[in-house]
């Protein structure tokens, strides 16, 4: 009796005033540019600390999502770990109050902040790291979501083609599901995952429907948002949309999906400055490098080849200086891929060695000990540069002996570390150079 008295007390007392801007509501956070969102984030610890707080782990797990908001638009190290500190600490403090709900969103902040850490510094382990932790929480939809969600990025790394079609199952299973109660913000960001993963796949398998099942599910989420009240969310929509135009480009040489693309890049540029989401802007301005080289390649077209360079150095001019990001290796090996089927295009040795150049200074400032996949792509590169100097001179200087150099020890990186794909297009890439040899 003396409980219910308690707990009716808790609910009718008039909430304390809240700090911040958006109040609690994180779908307010996206309108906020830097500078407001750190300050929002530093008024959430404000809030998480104040002494007599009455719900001090939802304080925290508002907290996280804060910090994690500005971890994914800045690619800060720091505040990724202020959100996962705060994730756990809620954790903590709701299982000493026995609240297993309460402590299952806090699981579910944390778990996302490993996602998200994975995404910005490939670390792979935060997939596996994130699934460790949902396993201990009570079973929620949001926990079984996001335990898709992990599985399902898990799947990708392996590229094995029935883990592949099982993820994609399930992972529409728990998203379908009526039950799954969360944010407008949250459910859109899973959609972006499910979608993400579907392009993933359909690239790996080859498999056109997949990837047109992420398209349609893009459409549904670009139709109902409105970028007046959620322009980050439309243009990461957009974002993802162009990606899978580009793969579909890619796959069948098809210009009006490259172009496609750029009609929904530049849509999504006309929502997200510099300024307010940089890690945002690079993506699009990387989306923009990719699709106007899906372009260039199609009708060999120079021009295309140079808006594409022009792209990806307007990403590096963001991402460049973060040697940690994830995105700046890409970004990097995408840029050298260009100026490699550039230089084949024209048949212009002096820019192959000008791309043999910038990726030996790539290479040069990997941290170290550098991170072996990265430097497994890099050595994919190196190889077509080598085989495209010497059909460039007319003859073979050595350069078909360094190039499968190049693709064997690339070649053990991935059987290494289980990454099938991309061990098939080495071994395919050295049995070429060997043919080509006899």
């Amino acid at each position: 009796m003396f409980e219910i008295g308690r707990e009716l007390k808790r609910f009718f007392q008039p909430a304390p005033p809240r700090d911040g801007l958006s109040l609690g509501d994180a779908a307010l956070l996206e309108l906020l540019d830097l500078e407001l969102l750190a300050a929002e984030a530093k008024a959430s610890d404000v809030a998480s600390g104040r002494i007599g707080e009455r719900d001090k782990p939802r304080r925290l797990i508002e907290s996280s999502g804060v910090w994690l908001e500005f971890a994914r638009r800045t690619g800060d190290a720091a505040a990724l770990r202020k959100a996962a500190a705060c994730a756990e600490q809620a954790g903590r403090l709701a299982r000493d109050e026995g609240r297993s709900q309460v402590e299952a969103q806090a699981l579910c902040a944390q778990a996302r902040a490993g996602l998200v850490g994975a995404d910005l510094f490939a670390e792979d382990g935060l997939h596996a790291a994130a699934d460790h932790l949902l396993k201990h929480a009570a079973e929620t939809p949001e926990v079984q979501a996001l335990r898709a969600v992990a599985a399902a990025r898990l799947a990708l790394g392996g590229a094995d083609p029935v883990a592949l079609h099982v993820a994609a199952q399930d992972l529409a299973a728990v998203l379908d599901d009526r039950r799954l109660r969360l944010a407008d913000s949250q459910r859109v960001g899973l959609r972006l995952e499910q979608a993400e993963f579907l392009t993933g796949a359909g690239a790996r398998l080859a498999d056109p429907a997949l990837i047109g099942e992420a398209l349609g599910i893009l459409a549904g989420l670009i139709s109902a948002l409105d970028g007046a009240y959620n322009p980050i969310l439309l243009a990461r929509a957009q974002e993802r949309r162009a990606l899978a135009l580009i793969k579909l480009a890619e796959m069948r040489g098809d210009a009006a999906a490259a172009l496609g693309a750029l009609d929904a890049l530049e849509a999504a540029l006309d929502l997200v400055a510099p300024g307010h989401s940089p890690m945002d802007w690079a993506r699009l301005q990387h989306g923009r490098g990719l699709a106007q080289a899906a372009l260039a390649e199609a009708g060999e077209d120079e021009r295309a080849f140079l808006k594409a360079l022009q792209a990806f150095g307007q990403s590096l001019g963001v991402v460049g200086k973060h040697q940690h990001l994830a995105l700046r290796a890409v970004v990097v090996q995408d840029r050298v891929a260009c100026l490699v089927r550039r230089a084949e295009a024209r048949g212009d040795l002096y820019a192959l060695d000008e791309a043999e150049v910038a990726l030996r200074c790539e290479l040069a400032a990997l941290k170290s000990p550098p991170d072996p996949i990265a430097w497994a792509v890099f050595q994919l590169n190196l190889a077509r540069i080598y085989e495209a100097q010497a059909k460039a001179r007319g003859r073979d200087r050595g350069e078909h002996a360094r190039a499968a150099e190049a693709l064997l020890a690339a070649l053990d990186v991935f059987s290494e570390h289980g990454l099938r794909s991309l061990a098939d297009l080495a071994a395919t890439d050295l049995e070429r150079l060997r043919e080509a040899a006899v």
